[in-house]
């Protein structure tokens, strides 16, 4: 059994792999346990992953050393999918305006809009000098609402 099930994801990163190779971008693909119910819809967890490597490949072109790490956890109450890439610093303004909904690069403002209609996804955006890191986290709905109304975390989803 492949280590991520549905075949639509695995032909996304398929064909990113595929294009990393043509283009010599360094690759860092890790799937840390089997990754088979995502509490999320398979179409809608494509897009999402479409437009975080659409972005990872738009930027780690303009630099001098590219890299990508894509990296995929589950435990019993969430999945958790890492992109990091590198790219050329941007400063505060341009950063902040990726997720407006006229800025060029609509990927982000896309994802910042949609994931709200998602109440178990998270996502959090992290970029030193030379990473741009995305993480999603995608929790099972029934410990998602039960962890919004603990103030301790407590893993009762099995």
């Amino acid at each position: 059994m492949p280590l991520i099930e549905p075949p639509s994801v695995q032909g996304l990163l398929n064909n990113f792999v595929s294009h990393c190779l043509e283009k010599n971008i360094a690759l860092d693909l890790q799937v840390w346990n089997q990754i088979v119910d995502i509490e999320i819809s398979t179409v809608y967890l494509i897009r999402i992953l479409s437009f975080l490597l659409d972005n990872a490949l738009e930027a780690v072109e303009q630099t001098e050393a590219p890299q990508v790490q894509i990296h995929f956890s589950k435990d019993n109450t969430s999945t958790t999918i890492t992109v990091a890439n590198s790219y050329l610093p941007l400063d505060d303004k341009i950063y902040l305006s990726i997720f407006k909904k006229n800025h060029k690069d609509i990927g982000l403002a896309i994802l910042s809009r949609s994931l709200k209609q998602y109440k178990n996804v998270r996502y959090t955006i992290n970029k030193d000098p030379t990473t741009f890191t995305t993480t999603l986290t995608i929790t099972a709905p029934d410990c998602f609402s039960f962890f919004c109304n603990q103030t301790k975390k407590q893993s009762i989803c099995t």
